[in-house]
């Protein structure tokens, strides 16, 4: 018995979700986001602006991504078309 709860433990990963929201407001790009850490129980919930080259978006995914095998990293990007500044037509893009 000892040694199931050895092997659960090792196998149990702590789950980080970023929840990213991207729109094309007046003076650049505006970035919602949301993060949820299952093992400390809590949300985060920002907004920032960015610039076209998404650096402190960059910043943010470096900030909250952690390097251990122990957790399970999923990000979840909505943008909006590229081709159109303002639009109904969002795209969703899932990342595991």
């Amino acid at each position: 018995m000892a040694d199931n709860m050895n092997y659960e433990e090792e196998n149990e990963k702590n789950i980080i979700q970023l929840c990213i929201h991207v729109t094309y407001g007046k003076v650049g790009r505006e970035i919602n986001a949301a993060i949820y850490n299952a093992d400390e129980r809590k949300f985060i919930v920002t907004e920032f602006q960015d610039n076209e080259h998404f650096s402190n978006f960059e910043n943010l995914l470096l900030q909250t991504n952690p390097q251990n095998n122990n957790t399970d990293y999923k990000l979840f990007v909505q943008l909006p078309p590229l081709s159109t500044e303002k639009g109904n037509n969002e795209k969703i893009i899932f990342f595991y």
